[in-house]
């Protein structure tokens, strides 16, 4: 974070809160293609957590390793 703060000529502080607030952004690396579901409230009326819950399943059963799960 310290390397972005110093491109944008910003504090390190602020690189964080930038980061802590969008959902899209990480501070630690993950793997190589990231998925993400809306599960707020309008999303959850029309079915995401059972869309998840599938989800979840057709990729567990196709992977050797199962997903880590971030809510």
């Amino acid at each position: 974070m310290q390397e972005i703060a110093k491109m944008l000529d910003i504090t390190s502080t602020e690189v964080a809160e930038i980061v802590g607030f969008y959902t899209l952004y990480h501070d630690k690396p993950a793997g190589k293609y990231r998925m993400q579901v809306c599960t707020d409230l309008p999303c959850a009326l029309r079915g995401a957590g059972q869309f998840l819950e599938e989800l979840c399943d057709h990729w567990a059963s196709r992977l050797a390793k199962p997903p880590r799960m971030a809510w």
